[in-house]
C-alpha cells in the first residue's frame, strides 16, 4: 500500500539537533579544500576548464570576500587547498561549453565534485537561444563555404541554423543545404531535403521549381506530381473522422470508447502519486474529472492476421493534441513488429498529468477489448512532456504496462544532481514505486530512453538512465542519436534500434 513517508521520529530530531549544534562550534576560520573533474558531455576530461570558487563577504564583521582560480589539468582535474569552510559559489568556463554555475559546500572529508559541461551546440533550458546577430553570421559563413565548394562544412553552418530561423525563411534555407547534397553527388539527400523545403511552404514556387529541375536532371521528372503529393501529405496530414469502434478492425482510424478504464478514477491516481485531493483541487476545478465518451482517440492496425500470442500494443502520450502519427517510418516499424498504436487527442503537455494518465490507461482498457494483445508487450511510449508521463505510466502501473519508449524526456522517482549545475537536483516528478513491484519491474521491464547529442534533455536523460542502471533495471536501454536536437525526427535506422530494445524478451531473470 502506498502511503506518505512517517515523519521522523522523536529521538532521530533531537539526535538531528545535537549533530547540527556540534558542527556550530566548528570555527569559520577552519581551512578546507574542494576538487573535482570537469567533463564534456561524453564524459571527456575537458583539459584547462577555468574553475573559480567566490565566498561572498558575511554581513557585519565576517570574513572579506575571497576568490580563487584554478586551471583544470590534463586530465579534467583540479583542486584548491587553503579555503574557508562553508558554503561557496563555482563556475567553470571552457571554450565550446556554457558555463557551469552552483554552490558547493567546503569541508573536510567533501568527496571531489563531477561537473558536466554542456555544448555550446545544446541551448539548455531556461537558457536564451542565440541572437540574432549570431545565427545571421553562421549563415553568412555557410554562405562563404557554398560558394567556396566547401558542401559539408556549409551544412553544418546551416542546419546548426535552421531549427532557429522564423519558418517563412526555412525554404530558402533547405533549399541551400539541398545544394550541398547536390555538390556532393547525394542525389537522394538532394531530393528529400527539396521534398521538406515544399512541405515547409507548398506555395513556394522556388522550392517546387528547384524539385522539378532536379528530378528532370536524374531523369525523372515522371515522379514529379508523386512527390509534390506526398510534401503537401505532410505538409498537412489528413485526420481521420471519428467513428465507432469496431473490433479486429485494422488501418488507421480515430474513435471513441465512451467509458472510462476501472484504473482511470482520480482516486488511484491520487493514491499512487501520492497527492492530496486538495492539492489536485487547487489547479484544477474539475478535480480530475472528465467525460470519457467526449474524449477521443487514434488507432493504427497493421494489416494481416495477428501473431499467436496476441498484438502488441504501443500506448502514445503526445506533447500536443493530436494522439497518431505522421511518420511512414513509424508506421513501418509498427507493421514489422505487429504493434498497435493507440493515442488520445486533446492530451498534450498543456493537459494535467492526470487525465493525461486516465487517457492513456483508458487507451490500453478497450483496445484489449477489440483486439487480442499479448499483455507481456503493452508499452507506454511518448516525446518530450509525454515521454516524462509515460516514464510515470510503466514504474505506477506496472500490472499493466511491461515497458516504455521515452523520446527527448523521462523522469525519475527520486532527485537527481543537475550535472552542470552543483548544489542543484532535478526534482522527482512522482514517488517510488512499492518495493515488491519495484523489484518486478527491475527485472520484467524494458525502458529505452532515447536522446539526441543536440537535445537540450540529453543531459537529465543520461543521468536518469545512469540511475536506473545503478538501481539494477537490467532492461534500461539508452540510445543517443548523434547531431539530432530535441525537435528532430528519429529516422528509420534509429527507431527500428529503439522499438527493438522496447520489444525485446524480457531481461534475465523477468517473466
Amino acid at each position: 500500500m502506498r502511503s506518505r513517508p512517517e515523519p521522523v521520529a522523536a529521538g532521530v530530531a533531537v539526535a538531528l539537533v545535537w549533530a547540527l549544534l556540534c558542527a556550530g562550534v566548528r570555527t569559520a576560520a577552519a581551512a578546507g579544500g574542494a576538487g573535482g573533474v570537469v567533463l564534456g558531455p561524453d564524459l571527456e576530461p575537458v583539459a584547462g576548464a577555468q574553475v573559480a570558487l567566490t565566498r561572498e563577504a558575511a554581513a557585519g564583521s565576517g570574513p572579506a570576500a575571497e576568490r580563487r582560480t584554478v586551471a583544470a589539468g590534463a586530465d579534467g582535474r583540479w583542486r584548491l587547498d587553503g579555503l574557508t569552510e562553508g558554503a561557496w559559489r563555482i563556475r567553470i568556463e571552457a571554450p565550446g561549453f556554457h558555463p557551469a554555475e552552483g554552490a558547493i559546500a567546503v569541508a573536510a572529508g567533501e568527496p571531489p565534485l563531477e561537473v558536466r559541461l554542456r555544448s555550446l551546440e545544446e541551448i539548455p533550458p531556461g537558457a536564451e537561444p542565440p541572437a540574432a546577430e549570431t545565427v545571421l553570421a553562421w549563415l553568412e559563413r555557410g554562405n562563404e563555404l557554398l560558394a567556396a565548394g566547401r558542401a559539408a562544412e556549409a551544412r553544418a553552418e546551416f542546419e546548426r541554423a535552421l531549427p532557429l530561423v522564423p519558418p517563412a525563411e526555412r525554404p530558402q534555407l533547405l533549399r541551400a543545404i539541398a545544394r550541398t547534397h547536390w555538390l556532393e553527388e547525394g542525389w537522394a539527400e538532394t531530393l528529400e531535403t527539396l521534398e521538406q523545403a515544399v512541405a515547409a511552404d507548398p506555395g513556394d514556387a522556388e522550392s517546387r521549381e528547384l524539385l522539378a529541375a532536379v528530378l528532370g536532371a536524374l531523369g525523372r521528372a515522371g515522379d514529379l506530381d508523386a512527390v509534390l503529393e506526398r510534401a503537401a501529405a505532410a505538409a498537412a496530414p489528413a485526420r481521420p473522422p471519428v467513428e465507432p469502434p469496431r473490433a479486429g478492425r485494422a488501418g488507421r482510424y480515430r474513435t471513441r470508447f465512451g467509458a472510462a478504464s476501472p484504473l482511470s478514477g482520480i482516486d488511484t491516481y491520487r493514491r499512487r502519486f501520492a497527492l492530496d485531493r486538495d492539492e489536485i483541487e487547487r489547479v484544477d476545478p474539475a478535480a480530475g474529472r472528465y467525460d470519457p465518451a467526449a474524449e477521443s482517440f487514434e488507432v493504427y492496425v497493421p494489416p494481416g492476421e495477428p501473431p499467436a500470442d496476441g498484438w502488441g500494443l504501443v500506448v502514445w502520450i503526445s506533447p500536443s493534441g493530436r494522439g497518431g502519427f505522421t511518420s511512414p517510418e513509424i508506421q513501418a516499424v509498427l507493421d514489422e513488429r505487429r504493434l498497435i498504436w493507440c493515442g488520445a487527442d486533446g492530451a498534450g503537455n498543456r493537459r494535467h498529468s492526470w487525465y493525461r494518465v486516465a487517457l492513456a490507461l483508458d487507451a490500453a482498457h478497450h483496445i484489449a477489448r477489440l483486439y487480442p494483445i499479448d499483455p507481456a508487450r503493452v508499452y507506454a511510449a511518448g516525446y518530450s512532456g509525454g515521454g516524462r508521463v509515460a516514464s510515470s505510466l510503466v514504474l505506477l502501473y506496472p500490472e499493466l504496462f511491461r515497458g516504455g519508449l521515452f523520446l527527448m524526456g523521462v523522469n525519475f522517482y527520486r532527485p537527481i544532481p543537475i550535472p552542470d549545475r552543483p548544489g542543484s537536483s532535478w526534482a522527482p516528478r512522482f514517488p517510488p514505486p512499492p518495493a515488491e513491484e519495484l523489484a518486478a519491474i527491475r527485472h520484467g521491464s524494458r525502458l529505452v530512453l532515447v536522446t539526441g547529442a543536440l537535445d537540450f534533455n540529453r543531459a537529465e536523460t543520461r543521468r536518469v538512465h545512469e540511475e536506473l542502471v545503478a538501481d539494477g533495471f537490467a532492461g534500461a536501454t539508452y540510445l543517443e542519436v548523434p547531431g539530432i536536437g530535441h525537435y528532430d525526427r528519429l529516422d528509420r535506422a534509429w527507431l527500428e534500434r529503439a522499438f527493438a530494445a522496447l520489444d525485446a524478451p524480457p531481461p534475465a531473470g523477468g517473466s
